[in-house]
């Protein structure tokens, strides 16, 4: 009897030698699996991204931001090295030390099932000019690479409302399981087509403020098609140039951009340099004045008091058009680019609007011992009938 209680309990678990029910064992197996399964489901609900608390909550030490691969940064408060080694993870650890990047950190959802590879995009920095910049380079450096590029959500939504024709999509448009290689213009453009195609396994994110005129300027016909300004800016550009006309018989109107308040901080910051003044100004003006004795000056700025007291006209051969409205941009640029030449001084806004016009451009140089960024790039595109005159 011994013997049999040795077998009976090492053989079905109990102490008093007698079978246990198999009921009783599917039960007990059934409570596993649901306990289970229960916690498999709890765990998941906690790490998807559709959770009802908030994710942004900034813990003691640091915070985390669950974030599905699917979707792109919003670089914004992103500093990294130039270098192709960084990628974006789906979860973000950041240092408490700057709680403002919590709202600047969201990231923008995507719809649609995209490509394998080969996704690429830029940074959306700056306001207008610079957004136009980024978009006409990103287009280029897809179509050099064979690369599908798509648009932060910020720059498609600013360019679209002004322009008709653009055709990169919007990151919402896109719904990869990807991370993101991030490096600058010049890092990106030192690798070998073999060296993109690799990293081109994943997304491919372009920083800083990437504009490249010399890149772009190749295909100076199709970047004009994506820039075509919305018909009611158009009317509104031509029916204000019809006003300014008069009575004047072959009018040849020279569009000048004349940017100072925001810029000047910038110059003095980053190039130890200074505005130019009215030397440089009347100096271009002389020009087509010269070449042109029917020019008529269409003056738009961030600073019309200090035009109208420092541009001198001959024969009210100086009119001020602008409206200095920044929420509205593309109102000064149609009208500069509805002219038939252009003076500049500096500033992606002021060259976009010389580069839509397509007549004669006067931009300043020498302004700084070093070239700014969009000066080095203009010289190495060396477009056609743009020059540049001394600042001072």
């Amino acid at each position: 009897m011994a013997n049999d209680q040795y077998i009976y309990r090492k053989k079905y678990g109990n102490t008093d030698g007698r079978r246990m029910p198999r009921c009783n064992v599917k039960r007990t197996v059934l409570f596993l699996l649901v306990v289970g399964f229960t916690c498999f489901v709890i765990h998941s609900c906690r790490s998807s991204d559709w959770l009802t608390h908030d994710p942004w909550k900034l813990k003691e030490k640091e915070v985390k931001l669950v974030v599905p691969l699917r979707q792109i940064p919003n670089n914004q408060s992103f500093h990294l090295k130039p270098a192709i080694k960084f990628s974006y993870p789906n979860i973000l650890t950041l240092n408490q030390g700057n709680p403002s990047l919590i709202h600047q950190l969201r990231f923008q959802n995507s719809t649609f099932i995209c490509r394998n590879r080969g996704i690429l995009t830029v940074k959306s920095g700056g306001r207008l000019g610079n957004l136009m910049g980024e978009y006409a380079t990103l287009w280029a450096l897809a179509k050099r690479d064979g690369f599908f590029p798509v648009l932060q959500h910020r720059t498609y939504i600013t360019l679209t409302k002004y322009f008709l024709g653009t055709s990169i999509p919007t990151v919402t448009n896109l719904n990869c399981s990807l991370k993101w290689n991030s490096m600058n213009l010049h890092v990106y453009n030192k690798l070998h087509k073999e060296e993109r195609n690799k990293i081109a396994e994943e997304g491919i994110f372009i920083d800083g403020y990437p504009t490249s005129v010399s890149l772009f300027h190749r295909h100076r016909n199709d970047i004009i098609k994506e820039f075509r300004f919305k018909k009611h800016y158009v009317e509104r550009a031509q029916a204000e140039l019809h006003r300014l006309r008069e009575n004047r018989q072959d009018v040849v109107f020279v569009g000048v951009h004349v940017r100072r308040t925001d810029y000047s901080q910038f110059l003095q910051g980053r190039f130890q340099a200074q505005l130019v003044g009215e030397t440089y100004f009347t100096r271009a003006m002389n020009y087509f004045r010269k070449k042109f004795p029917s020019s008529l000056f269409v003056v738009a700025s961030d600073d019309m008091d200090w035009c109208r007291s420092h541009l001198k006209p001959q024969n009210n051969d100086i009119v001020y058009a602008g409206n200095r409205n920044i929420e509205s941009p593309a109102e000064d640029m149609a009208l500069l680019a509805a002219c038939n030449h252009t003076i500049i001084s500096y500033g992606n806004y002021g060259f976009w609007s010389a580069y839509l016009s397509g007549g004669e451009v006067i931009l300043a140089g020498n302004i700084s011992r070093m070239p700014t960024e969009l000066q080095h790039s203009i010289r190495s595109a060396n477009i056609s009938h743009w020059q540049f005159f001394s600042g001072f």
